[in-house]
């Protein structure tokens, strides 16, 4: 029977206990039920809405209920008289019903506990929860009983439970059905091609890799007998994908060789300093690597590396059709003989690469779709009188053809075994697409065990995704609302001040995908995709967020701090604090870099505050400390506990600026500044270096591998190296004013520059020159034109040797066949540099150049 019986102590008792109960996870009820409709475990209680939602069984604060419980009391109560109760817990709120409106009930006062009816009892009680009414959005426990006389009240142990949803959240909500999520691609593609007709202006803008991660801790993979830098990474425990990666005292590339993308092996003599060429291997992508992991126990126990390529999407985050028929490539390669490489396994999922993290043994890739289905034109001629294309007419016979295994992404293996990637039961959709879809980009999460890359597991979400933020336990995905005006851009595009910005959390744990909520916040991540993720960082189970409001083309830009919070069970993330109005009015969000009980932000326009936050108590952070220099920062990176260092621009203020469409002021060379925050409150510049003159250039502002850094070891200093564009050279050019703070110097060198670091400040101890401007520049009238390198883009590595003999290194499971015919591609990595005891080695263009620290050559 779904009623118990308990004298008062037990009741007062269980409602007390109740309001420590875990809120309803979802709608997930024994008895079965209709489309928009929950029923109770035992089935004697229910509610519904008059129009159940189109993709998805989901209730809305939109919607209008109605429902009922009913009750059956003992065949020995029937005919006597008793009160009826019918009482709700909402959000650990508590609610009672006076039989005309429901009221709110403390809990532990039970002689206010309102009365819904008392009557003679009948052999069934029907009490109306609600009829046809809204409800606020939260989570919903209904209980119903009855009490004869001064007898124990006999109340119901399995509740009526369900969710209310808000209607302009991002929550996820999963599928009704296979034939849901069918339709809700199916009318995406259609309504995709209506919106945007013949084009879509947004594919004409540049892209940039969708979401490069961030610095600040090392890849513990390098060998710790040796003092090793390695991959500097945004969190630490979490490793990024990089064009090299070092073991012990073997350094790894990519590179081009002979047009193709191949891997190369070097051993690396930090003594003489020198570099020897062990082997190199043609790799089997279709597309250039855009970086790889290093693996100490992969397939069969071996020591593996893993290339990642697919960064292949030629639109913006935010278009729908750059991103059909894109593919991300995961190969395997067997380290056991770095003289004999070889690939033994490779996985080709659907879908353009969005970014890619290890955690431990597991490879986390997260990819986007917009299906490409067979005959499907995405820009069908639109009739202009309303009616129905020949094209679009077209498009709907192929679809009503289509299938949703037609629709979905595949993935493929070294074996030519094709599955599909997700399947529906695995995929959720926004809250404010449940009744309709402008979107049908598929967002999946692959979990790839490195030990046994085929066992792989994948979750997705329709929509899009610009970034990717992730802890060792938290996976964050972030996403701008995206009607943005391509008319007037800045940096792409432009943002409006009613931006707001999705952030959906899924928990780690063995491998596992767990959905745990949605959040939003105020204004957007930021015009450069490269730095989006250092604008997140998660402490103490919370999420810290920087944001932009407003508009920096109108002066009325300003930073937010936004404090998110999962709530247990509700699939969620709650704002638990906002601080608004950082920074001067007009000034743009340039770096930012959340470091546990700190945080760090940068903003600009004419001068650079560095703002310090104590994060200590997520619930009430606080803007403890403000420095103001002349300059800004790109890019933050932490020294030691008390000591920070920025890159980025020296600049000169002046409001008739044109740099970055007028930000008041010109920017000069490339600035270093080391901070002391030992105290938070007073932040102090203690030295900064300029580097160059206006045009030079680093690397670093963009993409924060290209540093190498060792921190301090007994009584040595931290050590830098970062490669630079250096522009110092006066032009010859007519007009060149050296006064003028927009004037623009010539192209003098590329080169790797080497730093120490300490609370004595910032010390030049050396440069390797890898690329030299010619003897004779040209004389030209327009001195930008100097910002061009002479680097080239695909030079083939001479420094190493071919030894793919695969014969002596066989594996267990097999070779995976390499096509000696397959098209060439384009191969260009950025400078990285190895900080190896008391050497440096520079890679440029897929060169290895090295020296002793302090020297210069």
């Amino acid at each position: 029977m779904p009623f118990s019986t308990h004298c008062r102590p037990a009741l007062r008792k269980w409602f007390s206990l109740s309001l420590f109960l875990p809120l309803i996870v979802g709608v997930a009820p024994a008895a079965q039920a209709a489309a928009g409709e929950v029923r109770s475990a035992a089935g004697d209680a229910w509610i519904r809405i008059g129009k159940p939602h189109v993709y998805a069984d989901v209730f809305l604060e939109t919607d209008r209920f109605t429902g009922v419980y009913t009750l059956t009391p003992k065949a020995t109560d029937v005919g006597q008289s008793a009160k009826l109760v019918l009482v709700a817990r909402v959000n650990n709120r508590w609610f009672s019903h006076d039989g005309q409106q429901w009221q709110p009930w403390n809990s532990s006062k039970l002689n206010e506990l309102r009365t819904y009816a008392t009557r003679p009892l009948a052999a069934t009680e029907t009490l109306p929860i609600i009829s046809d009414s809204a409800l606020f959005a939260g989570d919903y426990a209904i209980f119903a009983g009855y009490q004869v006389g001064s007898n124990a009240l006999v109340y119901n142990d399995q509740p009526l439970q369900f969710r209310v949803h808000s209607s302009s959240s991002d929550a996820l909500l999963p599928f009704a059905s296979d034939a849901s999520m069918e339709a809700y691609l199916k009318q995406g593609l259609q309504e995709g091609t209506a919106k945007y007709g013949a084009y879509d202006p947004r594919i004409m803008l540049a892209t940039t890799n969708s979401a490069v991660p961030t610095a600040g801790a090392t890849d513990k993979s390098a060998s710790t007998e040796s003092r090793t830098s390695s991959t500097n990474l945004q969190e630490a425990g979490v490793d990024e994908a990089d064009n090299i990666k070092v073991d012990g005292n073997m350094l790894y590339l990519l590179a081009a060789c002979d047009n193709k993308a191949c891997l190369e092996a070097h051993t690396l003599d930090s003594g003489k300093p020198s570099v020897t060429p062990v082997s190199k291997l043609q790799l089997g992508n279709t597309i250039a690597p855009d970086g790889m992991f290093l693996v100490e126990r992969g397939i069969l126990g071996q020591k593996m590396m893993v290339t990642v390529a697919g960064q292949n999407s030629w639109g913006g985050w935010f278009s729908l059709w750059g991103w059909r028929e894109g593919k991300t490539e995961l190969e395997f390669i067997n380290l056991s003989l770095p003289q004999a490489m070889s690939s033994i396994e490779k996985l080709t999922l659907d879908g353009s690469l969005v970014s890619s993290r290890r955690v431990g043994n597991m490879l986390y890739v997260v990819t986007r779709y917009t299906p490409a289905v067979e005959g499907f034109n995405p820009y069908p001629a639109i009739a202009t009188d309303g009616s129905v294309s020949k094209e679009q007419a077209a498009n709907e016979a192929v679809l009503a053809k289509t299938t949703l295994p037609d629709i979905l992404p595949r993935v493929e293996d070294s074996r030519k075994k094709i599955e599909d990637l997700v399947k529906s039961k695995d995929c959720y959709l926004p809250t404010s697409a449940v009744d309709g879809n402008f979107n049908p980009s598929i967002i999946t999460i692959t979990s790839v065990p490195l030990d046994a890359p085929t066992k792989y597991t994948s979750t997705c979400f329709l929509g899009a995704s610009e970034t990717l933020y992730m802890t060792p336990e938290s996976l964050y995905l972030a996403t701008t609302s995206w009607d943005y005006d391509v008319a007037a851009m800045e940096k792409g595009l432009r943002y409006s001040p009613s931006h707001t910005t999705s952030i959906h959390k899924f928990a780690l744990a063995s491998g596992k995908i767990e959905y745990r909520g949605s959040g939003e916040v105020k204004g957007h991540l930021g015009w450069d995709e490269d730095k989006k993720s250092f604008r997140m960082g998660e402490h103490n189970g919370y999420l810290n967020i920087a944001t932009s409001i407003g508009e920096s083309w109108t002066g009325t830009s300003s930073t937010r701090l936004t404090v998110l919070k999962e709530v247990a069970g509700s699939r969620s993330l709650q704002t638990v604090k906002v601080i608004d109005g950082i920074g001067l009015k007009g000034e743009q969000l340039y770096a930012a870099r959340f470091l546990g009980d700190r945080g760090y932000l940068v903003t600009f326009r004419v001068t650079d505050p560095l703002y310090v936050l104590d994060l200590s108590n997520q619930e009430q952070p606080k803007i403890v400390g403000e420095l103001k220099i002349d300059g800004y920062s790109d890019y933050l990176h932490p020294v030691s506990d008390t000591l920070l260092l920025g890159i980025g621009k020296d600049a000169i203020p002046d409001t008739s600026s044109t740099d970055e469409t007028g930000r008041g002021a010109w920017y000069q060379g490339v600035k270093l500044s080391l901070f002391d925050v030992s105290n938070p409150a007073s932040p102090k510049e203690i030295d900064s270096k300029i580097l160059g003159k206006r045009g030079t250039h680093t690397d670093v502002a963009y993409d924060h591998h290209a540093l190498s850094f060792l921190p301090a070891s007994g009584n040595e200093p931290a050590r830098l190296a970062i490669p630079l564009q250096l522009h110092d050279k006066v032009p010859s050019w007519e007009g060149f004013r050296a006064s003028q703070p927009n004037a623009w110097y010539d192209y003098t060198h590329t080169a790797l520059y080497s730093f120490e670091l300490s609370k004595l400040g910032i010390s030049q101890v050396g440069k390797i020159i890898s690329e030299v401007a010619p003897a004779n520049q040209p004389k030209v009238g327009d001195p930008r034109i100097a910002t061009a390198t002479t680097s080239s883009a695909a030079a083939d590595s001479t420094a190493a040797t071919s030894t793919t003999d695969t014969a002596t290194s066989k594996p267990a499971i097999g070779i995976l066949p390499v096509d000696p015919g397959f098209a060439p591609v384009y191969v260009y990595y950025n400078d990285r540099s190895v900080l190896k005891d008391n050497a440096v080695f520079y890679i440029h263009d897929g060169k290895v150049l090295s020296s002793l620290w302090g020297e210069s050559k």
